[in-house]
């Protein structure tokens, strides 16, 4: 959602959008996708599912766990949460979209499956690699001597994806 926020949805590509929209209104949602309603941005409305994500995963952790003080169980959680980002941050956004694809859960892959396709970058990938080439000529200083992104270290290096698509 972070790199959504910095595009306007005027300036997505349509197959991008077209994706996005397919998983923010999958119907394995719980809560109902208002962008009928109060119109939200893109961005606005994957944040959602990324919090109702979240959530889900919190609640069966809790089921799961040993721990039945709330306090305990929170403190316990959000320094989990923390060492959980750290090593995300590690991982390509490529690597991490191998990762998604490769899920073992049916219903996961199918949620997925609409931004991230089989043989081919998703979604997410394409968003950044653009948004990384985009930067780097608004800002020339991003990058270091190595092509390593300065602004956004989890972006790819300089050139990285040549043959992506630009808008």
């Amino acid at each position: 959602t972070q790199s959504l926020k910095t595009i306007k949805d005027t300036v997505l590509k349509a197959n991008w959008s077209k994706s996005i929209e397919k998983f923010v209104s999958h119907k394995v949602w719980n809560f109902s996708d208002n962008a009928q309603v109060d119109k939200p941005r893109l961005w606005q409305r994957l944040e959602a599912r990324h919090i109702e994500m979240k959530e889900r995963r919190k609640r069966t952790l809790r089921s799961a766990s040993d721990i039945k003080d709330h306090e305990e169980f929170e403190s316990h959680y959000t320094k989990e949460q923390q060492k959980k980002q750290v090593i995300i941050q590690a991982f390509s956004v490529s690597q991490l979209e191998e990762m998604l694809r490769t899920s073992i859960k049916n219903i996961a892959y199918e949620v997925v499956a609409c931004l991230i396709p089989n043989s081919t970058p998703g979604v997410l990938f394409n968003i950044v690699t653009w948004l990384a080439t985009f930067k780097r000529v608004l800002v020339p200083n991003a990058y270091d001597c190595l092509g390593q992104n300065k602004l956004y270290p989890a972006l790819p290096k300089d050139g990285a994806n040549e043959e992506s698509e630009s808008i």
